[in-house]
């Protein structure tokens, strides 16, 4: 049986500090400003390094904030 698209990602943070957003279909991330925010119907599922996988909800700003 080959492996779950959430290993995958658990696989990616081993190597990469950067978030990973899971999407629902009909939702998308704005960028505006230098904030992302998460517009559409559903939530977004967002998995960092080291830590438990967290939704976050449309009109929040989830994901990444540069510095």
């Amino acid at each position: 049986m080959g492996e779950t698209q959430e290993a995958r990602i658990a696989q990616f943070l081993e190597e990469n500090n950067e978030p990973v957003v899971g999407l629902r279909e009909g939702s998308m991330l704005r960028v505006e400003d230098g904030a992302v925010r998460l517009k559409g119907p559903s939530k977004a599922r967002i998995f960092r390094r080291e830590a438990e996988p967290c939704r976050s909800r449309a009109g929040h700003r989830p994901v990444y904030h540069p510095v």
